[in-house]
């Protein structure tokens, strides 16, 4: 079920017999548990657009401008700029080693034109990421 309401989308996939879970990424990196990060962590993050990219983070509290999320109910982690976040990255999974870290959500940026393509020269774009504990627990948000 996909919904969709103002900014925000929600998608629940079933898991029937039609679904396999694998606990690996597309380049064979095992993921075997769950971390948290913390200001100036390495960690990776799979989209279907950028495909895999690393960098660190930024914040571990970003509060997303748009649209208003409750300040202190979903907070995100932010990457630094060589972790871009493009349309159709969303739901995508962040890492650090073998470690799940959280899930693709969004991105802010300075270009006008959004999201929906890399940064034009003089622009950056900064993903930011559901935390594995919210993204467990459904309280996630994307933005795309």
């Amino acid at each position: 079920m996909w919904t969709f309401s103002g900014n925000a989308d929600r998608q629940i996939m079933p898991a029937t017999a039609l679904y396999t879970v694998s606990r690996y990424l597309v380049n064979g990196q095992l993921i075997n548990g769950q971390t948290s990060l913390f200001v100036g962590s390495w960690f990776c993050k799979y989209g279907k657009t950028s495909g895999t990219r690393c960098g660190y983070v930024d914040s571990i509290n970003f509060h997303p401008p748009s649209p208003p999320y409750p300040a202190g109910m979903y907070d995100f982690i932010l990457a630094n700029t060589q972790i871009p976040a493009i349309g159709g990255d969303s739901g995508g999974p962040s890492y650090q080693l073998s470690k799940a870290v959280g899930i693709t959500s969004g991105c802010t940026t300075t270009d006008p034109l959004g999201c929906d393509a890399w940064p034009r020269a003089g622009y950056w774009n900064k993903a930011f990421i559901t935390k594995i504990g919210n993204a467990l627990s459904g309280t996630g948000y994307g933005l795309y």
